[in-house]
């Protein structure tokens, strides 16, 4: 179908697209399809073209006129330029920066034509014909943007830039893709200047300072001329000219003989400005580091006070290295040096030096800027809206979380094919790690998450939740797996709400079958599943009350793979209420609770673990008991014998002359002095010194209906497995050894 004309004077321009219909009533459900066109170019450009409608109708639209949208993401577009005087035409061409671009186009009697798809590419994007007629030069530009199908372009897109932007400073920064968003220059307050450029050189850090060391290495130089005056005994040889002037001199001895040579010298306009970059790094750096040490002392770490002192050292090495004393003062670039576009090392150091210069703000001005595909980007945000609605339902400081490698040094970017961890710790020491895109091998130094493997062939999900409680199960570790998918299941018959992709869900079911835990320290250990569940997360749209009638969402329940659909729209609170409640019911949920729901191969049952169980005797009468003790058990003079040493999960409380009739889970514990436990106004506060063990107890269980069960020579302690007290023999409970 034909999608868009123009009438030019010399030539005639049809762009052609299969899917125009497709993707308008697939588009139209999540944003206005509303555009505008540009051109510009040599003598006898129109005065409009000519956009077709859904309708199969076309109209004229004017110079930045609202006008239908005819271009989308991954949509293939044939053009067709035809020239009016075929004759008179010569070297019709598409001009881009990208090679691609350009080899999709050819010229061959009298018509130029080719075929172009942006890909994940959206945006705002330019087409530029240049051909001589006649032997003139001649162009035409066509400006117009690239809509997503999935997404509201004017508001999710701007949403997803600026919540990618909030975390990573820039990542969304790309070059050479098919379209770019506009932005502009973003003035700072007195102190945002120098947290910006903090925090973009920590990111850049690495390769920064890698360029630099390529260049000291491999640096530019560039052949001088020297001219000296020497007399004839110390020339080694004569020029023609220095036989003449000798045949007049020869017998003045002390006559000096012009002698030119050539040299190589480091003194260039690109090793000028290597010194003058790492001048000014290097002296911005050591005043925020000092700045930053002295304004944020009780929070660095020593690890971090050592981390900024050595990258100061090896900037001021780096500024300080001989190869500088020949190379004089940076006085600006007066011509453009190929050597700091493209030589490497000094192309890198140019692109950081721009970086550092000025922040920006996007959507938001008239400068061009390039940013990764839409695919790319929406991964990213849905790690970070991962780790929001983490942050959210634990309620842990943002101070608390780090962001880190898998190998544990601190990063603020990470990129494809790099593992990245947003870790959060709470208060009872349990562990909560984000990890974004870790490779798994079946090679030790490939594999990023501690002791997993993939056997076969690698395995790269988009985003790993991976759950260490400290519910006494030190040994277990809960893995879910999310992949981010920027897809749509083909919906021809317009069905409702959106879908995922088929082939997403069954790769999700791949990675649970192919990642297994290894103990690299137990080398005969047979292989053990590792991850629990696997989730597709995807921009779909549709009513709370749909999604949940859905076989992808139901399957969650099941088998525990399923998919959420997750977009940025303001108004669909109800469908990320969805995720998040997931998500926060994978954070408190017990791991013998999720041992439980594992469901087993046929034939086999699994057995959860059967911790130890502390009971203590209490003094207190059972009506009593939770009243005063205010959840929490406090031991007597002699604390328990191996504590410490076992896996308790649970405390029950032991009355004399009846027994045990239910017992807590243990939240935590710790050793107080006795007259610090209780207020002095309480029944139990007692003005003593001595130690105590504190346990703090959380959920209570009954065993029976006020049915009492017995232990023998309980007193003061004794440890029993959780089977053994919630299944007595009889009226008796069995003593754990």
């Amino acid at each position: 179908m034909q999608v868009l004309r123009v009438e030019h004077r010399d030539f005639e321009l049809f762009i052609d697209s299969a899917k125009y219909t497709e993707n308008v009533r697939r588009a139209e459900k999540k944003q206005v399809l509303v555009t505008g066109y540009d051109w510009t170019g040599s003598s006898g450009i129109p005065e409009k073209i000519y956009v077709s409608q859904p309708d199969g109708t076309e109209k004229a639209a004017g110079k930045s006129e609202d006008a239908p949208v005819v271009f989308f993401e991954n949509t293939a577009y044939d053009f067709m330029l035809t020239f009016r005087d075929r004759s008179v035409v010569k070297n019709a061409r598409v001009f881009s920066l990208l090679k691609e671009t350009n080899g999709s186009f050819v010229f061959r009697n009298g018509n130029l034509y080719g075929g172009l798809n942006f890909g994940n590419d959206i945006g705002k994007s330019q087409l530029e014909f240049r051909y001589e007629i006649n032997g003139e030069a001649c162009s035409f530009i066509l400006w117009f943007e690239v809509f997503p199908v999935k997404l509201d372009y004017k508001n999710d897109l701007k949403s997803i830039l600026q919540d990618i932007e909030e975390e990573y400073p820039k990542y969304v920064l790309d070059y050479l893709r098919k379209t770019y968003l506009n932005f502009r220059e973003q003035p700072c307050d007195a102190t945002g200047p120098e947290v910006i450029w903090w925090n973009i050189f920590r990111s850049i850090q690495s390769g920064f300072l890698q360029a630099c060391k390529r260049i000291l290495t491999h640096p530019s130089r560039r052949l001088l001329e020297c001219t000296e005056y020497k007399r004839a005994a110390r020339i080694r040889r004569f020029s023609p000219a220095q036989e003449e002037e000798y045949a007049i001199y020869r017998e003045d001895e002390k006559h000096l003989y012009r002698c030119s040579s050539q040299n190589l010298s480091a003194d260039t306009t690109e090793n000028r400005f290597l010194k003058y970059v790492l001048g000014r790094v290097t002296g911005r750096y050591l005043l925020l580091e000092k700045r930053i040490q002295g304004k944020y002392k009780k929070k660095l770490s020593g690890e971090a006070v050592l981390e900024m002192e050595e990258t100061g050292e090896v900037l001021k090495k780096l500024y300080s290295h001989p190869f500088f004393r020949a190379v004089g003062r940076f006085r600006g670039v007066r011509q453009e040096s190929l050597v700091l576009q493209r030589a490497p090392g000094y192309a890198a150091v140019c692109r950081y030096w721009i970086m550092l210069k000025c922040a920006y703000r996007m959507l938001d001005g008239m400068h061009q800027m390039e940013t990764k595909d839409i695919a790319h980007l929406y991964e990213v945000w849905c790690f970070i809206m991962l780790k929001k609605m983490i942050e959210e339902e634990t309620g842990i400081s943002p101070d608390r979380i780090r962001t880190v490698q898998a190998d544990g040094k601190f990063v603020f970017e990470f990129h494809k094919g790099t593992a990245s961890r947003i870790q959060f710790i709470r208060e009872d020491n349990s562990l909560i790690d984000l990890y974004y895109n870790p490779k798994f091998t079946s090679e030790d130094v490939a594999s990023q998450l501690p002791d997993t493997v993939s056997v076969t062939v690698p395995q790269q999900p988009d985003i790993i939740l991976r759950i260490t409680p400290n519910d006494l199960h030190q040994e277990y570790t809960l893995t879910y797996l999310f992949d981010a998918k920027y897809r749509l299941k083909s919906d021809k018959d317009g069905c409702e709400p959106d879908l995922p992709p088929d082939d997403a869900i069954n790769q999700m079911h791949r990675y649970r079958d192919a990642i297994f835990f290894k103990d690299k320290a137990q080398k005969d250990e047979p292989l053990k599943k590792e991850v629990i569940g696997g989730y597709i997360l995807f921009p779909g749209d549709g009513k709370a009350e749909e999604i949940r009638k859905q076989r992808y969402y139901l399957s969650v329940g099941e088998v525990n793979i399923g998919a959420f659909p997750l977009t940025p729209h303001s108004d669909n609170k109800e469908l990320r209420e969805l995720l998040q409640g997931f998500v926060g019911s994978l954070l408190v949920k017990e791991t013998d609770k999720v041992m439980e729901e594992i469901i087993p191969q046929k034939g086999m049952l699994y057995e959860c673990p059967n911790p130890d169980v502390l009971v203590g005797v209490t003094r207190i009468p059972p009506e009593d008991w939770e009243r005063l003790y205010q959840q929490k058990y406090v031991s007597g003079e002699r604390i328990p014998a191996q504590f410490g040493k076992r896996k308790l999960r649970y405390f029950a409380p032991y009355f004399p002359g009846k027994g045990v009739v239910c017992y807590y889970e243990i939240e935590g514990y710790s050793v107080q002095k006795r007259n610090e436990i209780y207020a002095s106004s309480h029944p139990l506060y007692k003005n003593d010194p001595s130690e105590r063990l504190v346990v703090r107890l959380g959920k209570k269980y009954v065993i029976g209906e006020d049915e009492y069960f017995v232990l023998d020579n309980v007193n003061p302690y004794r440890y029993v497995d959780l089977k053994s007290l919630t299944h007595p023999v009889g009226k008796k409970i069995k003593i754990t050894p």
